[in-house]
């Protein structure tokens, strides 16, 4: 593939590149219709003025205040030999343009790629090796734990090299981890819609919907690791319980930096529901980061499902878990985040087997 659109960002912003040119198929030209919706519109609106006389423009997908009151009866396209020939235009369309990616699709043929050397690694700088004593394997820490229990020994009495690092270096380890080699583009944008979400109205949704969008890149991270540093979480006491724990409380301290200005709002104005919604939105996105990754090892699923439940849920109350509407659904998004870490353990214990 090309480097420009190797990264995160561009799945995520493919979404609304692709809404933007599938709305602009049926609205420039019918020539550029490969949707076939412009198509589906003329025959909908034709069998609406036969039927009703009503000639009417537009078409509504999805929720919003105005419901359907009467029907009327469409007889479905009409397969007439230029449209059939237009649809398989542009079936062989798509049929070229993959063709032309092949030479440039490298994703799950790693002997094309462009090995880097890891960032920040200097083979001069590196540290002596450690003393052959002040090394445990994982497997001796287990034994050795064994016979501390057996012999009435306690794991807090062994040294801190042997039991690993506190909970609170490896939270802070993720945090630092989510957080390194961002640009400063990235943190101008979320300074301004942290000030912009704070001084937005409630009936200003963007600038609140937009922060809880900003971090995704930060909480896929999270949960898929580079493949460098899941060996290294692998190799630590509790390889699952501990890593999960601080990558959960990594994320969601990321969240508490990105949702901060609606947090302080709503505080300040008695807004109990509003912020019910940003603590919400704290935790959950982290938790189905986890759960997704843990399975499939990539943070491409969860950058598009994500991308794709935001993009709903800023306009459906049923689906929104961050107050972006006027009646949001939280409860089953908050009794989602235990199920989720419950997955993502799953996740990761098989992994290790």
């Amino acid at each position: 593939m090309l480097p420009l659109l190797r990264g995160g960002f561009v799945n995520v912003a493919w979404l609304f590149a692709w809404a933007m040119i599938f709305v602009l198929s049926f609205h420039v030209t019918p020539v550029f219709d490969f949707s076939g919706l412009a198509a589906t519109r003329a025959s909908l609106r034709a069998d609406l003025v036969a039927g009703h006389g009503v000639d009417e423009e537009g078409i509504r997908v999805g929720g919003g205040p105005r419901r359907a009151t009467k029907t009327f009866v469409w007889h479905g396209l009409r397969w007439t030999p230029g449209f059939v020939t237009s649809r398989l235009a542009w079936v062989g369309v798509g049929a070229v343009l993959a063709l032309v990616a092949v030479p440039f699709f490298d994703r799950f043929d790693p002997s094309r790629r462009r090995r880097r050397p890891l960032e920040g690694f200097n083979r001069k700088q590196a540290e002596p090796d450690a003393p052959a004593a002040d090394l445990v394997p994982l497997a001796g820490r287990e034994a050795a734990s064994a016979r501390g229990a057996r012999d009435g020994v306690s794991a807090r009495a062994l040294p801190a090299a042997t039991r690993g690092p506190s909970l609170a270096a490896l939270v802070r380890g993720q945090l630092l981890f989510a957080l390194r080699g961002r640009a400063r583009l990235f943190w101008a944008g979320a300074l301004a819609l942290g000030v912009a979400s704070f001084n937005a109205t409630p009936a200003e949704a963007p600038p609140v919907a937009l922060a809880y969008l900003w971090p995704i890149l930060l909480w896929s991270r999270l949960g898929a690791p580079d493949a460098a540093v899941g060996p290294v979480l692998a190799s630590c006491p509790h390889p699952v319980r501990r890593p999960l724990l601080a990558a959960f409380a990594g994320g969601a301290l990321v969240g508490t930096l990105f949702v901060a200005g609606p947090i302080l709002r709503a505080g300040l104005s008695g807004n109990g529901k509003g912020v019910a919604a940003a603590l919400v939105a704290m935790v959950f996105p982290p938790a189905l980061a986890l759960a997704l990754g843990a399975w499939a090892g990539s943070p491409r699923p969860f950058e598009a499902l994500y991308t794709c439940l935001w993009y709903v849920g800023v306009q459906t109350p049923a689906l929104d878990f961050m107050g972006a509407t006027a009646a949001p659904n939280l409860w089953p998004f908050a009794a989602a985040v235990p199920v989720l870490l419950a997955v993502a353990a799953a996740g990761r214990s098989r992994s290790l087997r």
